[in-house]
């Protein structure tokens, strides 16, 4: 009688042990995969997410730096907006590599930003010109096709 009970109390023993083994190791398996996940998170996703934002800041950048030069008609040494519009152009290219080396599982084409980008630039510098040569008559003509060539939102992608 006692050795029937000894081996049940032995085989409900061993059945608890395994399932908790098993259970431990799924655990385990879980307990990596979200630290994958995690590591992912903080070395992929956050890098992605931070030249979005530099693709966006360049742009604002490159309609400030067109802007203030159409403002202040180039005028009083006031002229180092085209350049630093360029720069920020580069910026945005520089942004859009990135984001194809980190980004390129998502099968995202970033590359497609960079022609409205261009498009934007040149008809920001053909609105500063005019408003450098014409005055405001003749950069007021070009502004509304300056807001109309914009990116209109990055955060789609």
């Amino acid at each position: 009688m006692f050795s029937s009970i000894r081996a049940k109390a032995y085989l409900i023993l061993t059945i608890l042990f395994t399932t908790l083994a098993f259970q431990s190791v799924l655990q385990f398996i879980q307990s990596d995969k979200i630290r994958e996940q995690m590591v992912f998170l903080a070395e992929t996703e956050t890098k992605i997410i931070a030249e979005l934002h530099s693709l966006q800041v360049a742009t604002i950048q490159i309609q400030q730096w067109l802007t203030d030069i159409s403002a202040t008609r180039a005028m009083d040494g006031l002229n180092d907006g085209f350049d630093e519009a360029e720069n920020s152009v580069t910026q945005f290219r520089q942004a859009v590599a990135e984001l194809k080396r980190l980004d390129h599982h998502s099968g995202i084409d970033y590359t497609s930003l960079i022609p409205t980008m261009e498009i934007y630039h040149q008809t920001g510098v053909k609105m500063a010109n005019a408003y450098i040569e014409g005055g405001a008559p003749a950069g007021n003509k070009i502004m509304a096709e300056f807001d109309d060539s914009r990116i209109r939102d990055i955060r789609q992608y």
